[in-house]
């Protein structure tokens, strides 16, 4: 498996994006897509995580990949939790929020899936406690 692309919840409000081992700019060009196809198929705000804990993302593809993605966010993309990110990871995302714009807002770090699950189960309840 390169990179696997689900429904992570029945109600299809999460997307989680897995990376194996070895990934090719294609691999990361599919991703993508397959994202970008399940978000768009819903109206409501879908919620993504990204999990890197398994494996070592292709730094020269991941660049190129993440100019495609930013021109690619569905509108109806929300968060966006990435796991088990290692230190060089982060600080190359970090570098790609400053040139890809639209992506910066979304981006938070954690360390496990759990993480993220929990992160985003927080971030509903704000919502739905402020009325929305």
């Amino acid at each position: 498996m390169a990179i696997e692309v689900v429904w992570d919840d029945e109600e299809k409000t999460i997307v989680r994006q897995t990376y194996g081992n070895e990934i090719s700019i294609e691999d990361y060009y599919a991703g993508v897509k397959k994202r970008l196809e399940l978000i768009s198929s819903v109206t409501y705000p879908v919620d993504l995580i990204i999990d890197v804990s398994k494996g070592n993302p292709n730094i020269k593809g991941l660049l190129t990949a993440s100019r495609y993605a930013n021109k690619h966010i569905p509108p109806n993309q929300r968060l966006v939790v990435i796991a088990g990110a290692n230190l060089f990871v982060k600080s190359l995302v970090g570098v790609l929020k400053k040139i890809l714009p639209k992506i910066s807002d979304t981006i938070h770090f954690v360390n496990t899936a759990e993480e993220a699950y929990h992160m985003i189960a927080e971030y509903r309840e704000k919502l739905s406690g402020a009325g929305n």
